[in-house]
């Protein structure tokens, strides 16, 4: 019942994608059987799972210090659902209709034109995350939410994603790291990419000569706490960082490729100053090809986690959090192309076979398939 219900919407949003509006009766349909697929999810999973983990978390959050967490934020909404007397699974839904929500109306229909194209790809591999990492969506949220304060050089946007960062990191602490992304509001782009290239080069040499370790282990285990840390480095890696390093890469030249056409679409139909002031102030006050732009640096940034990769696999979710919005790109970029253009074709099916690399690579070669993705379709709460 789950795989037929999935692959329709799948199919329907497949139709859609290729067309330069939002269908958006399906739309919201879709956001719907999302919300129940993660919704159900976990529930019923056999073996040990994060649901039993956060579950857990969620009933002894009363028996705690509000200060006994590094993560102040994610402890605050354990302990509120715990005043409202909601059990975790009541508790898990209502967070995880909101997030949702936050991120369909505050984010993807904020900058995209095709709302379908977005949930297709997001169907497609990291809605199964998603539901599997509740925290780390719930973080995930505050931070797409707050991308909309990059891509400006007033000091007030700076301070608000700064704050936006505090929050998400509140609920998830390795949201820390996204503070770089105030890098993209680097004037020169120049420097920006040798700095980042030189910065990934030496701080992977580092780890590299450090047994693929991270120096000073012990002073950050006290910042963030010893055990949290712990389960993000306890799995060293010998060749199998080569694998989000990879995956990565092929989301940086498809962000690229976006850049360039976008580029040359929306220079060859400006002639006059009056459109170009037009395409600047078009919709949210930030336009195609500057969105665009902003995310093609975010991905350049990017290349700043590859040494944690050498440390633990468990850093990869730093650059899968931001397909979202490789998503809105791409999906922008696509609306431009001409229908039936071999350039079109081309252009979806390259970012199709990036997520299905993803996709196989991730739930499929580094977690069983048993673990998680056969669940998440055969053990869902509400259709099986």
């Amino acid at each position: 019942m789950t795989l037929i219900l999935y692959l329709f919407f799948i199919l329907t949003n497949l139709i859609n994608a290729y067309k330069k509006r939002t269908s958006k009766g399906l739309a919201i349909t879709t956001l719907v059987f999302i919300f129940i697929l993660m919704g159900g999810s976990g529930v019923n999973y056999l073996g040990q799972n994060d649901y039993v983990n956060y579950k857990i978390d969620y009933e002894t959050a009363s028996n705690q210090g509000l200060m006994d967490s590094k993560e102040i934020g994610y402890m605050l909404l354990l302990k509120f659902g715990n005043i409202l007397n909601l059990d975790f699974f009541t508790f898990r839904l209502i967070i995880l209709g909101i997030c949702l929500i936050v991120i369909y109306f505050g984010v993807i229909k904020r900058y995209s034109y095709n709302s379908n194209y977005i949930l297709l790809a997001y169907m497609l591999y990291p809605m199964i995350i998603d539901s599997e990492q509740f925290r780390n969506f719930i973080a995930l949220t505050i931070l797409l939410y707050g991308i909309r304060f990059l891509g400006s050089y007033k000091i007030k946007n700076k301070i608000k994603f700064l704050l936006t960062i505090i929050i998400a990191s509140s609920i998830h602490v390795s949201f820390a790291l996204y503070i770089v992304l105030l890098l993209v509001d680097l004037k020169n782009k120049k420097i920006l990419v040798k700095g980042i290239a030189l910065s990934a080069l030496i701080f992977a040499l580092i780890v590299f000569l450090n047994n693929n370790q991270i120096p000073f282990i012990s002073s950050i285990q006290n910042l963030i706490g010893v055990d949290k840390f712990t389960s993000y480095t306890d799995k060293k890696t010998e060749y199998g960082f080569l694998i989000p390093f990879t995956l990565h890469t092929f989301n940086f030249l498809l962000a690229l490729w976006a850049k360039n056409i976008i580029y040359n679409k929306v220079n060859s139909n400006i002639t006059t100053y009056e459109q170009l002031n037009a395409l600047q102030k078009e919709r949210t006050g930030q336009s195609d090809i500057s969105f665009i732009n902003m995310i093609f640096y975010v991905n350049i940034i990017g290349f700043l986690f590859f040494p944690l990769f050498m440390t633990s696999l468990h850093f990869y979710r730093i650059v899968r959090n931001l397909m979202l919005l490789n998503f809105i790109s791409y999906s922008i970029v696509s609306s431009y192309l001409k229908k039936d253009s071999a350039l079109k074709l081309l252009f979806n099916l390259c970012i199709l076979t990036s997520i299905l690399m993803w996709l196989f690579l991730d739930l499929f070669i580094t977690t069983s398939p048993e673990r998680l993705i056969y669940q998440f379709f055969n053990r869902n709460y509400f259709l099986n």
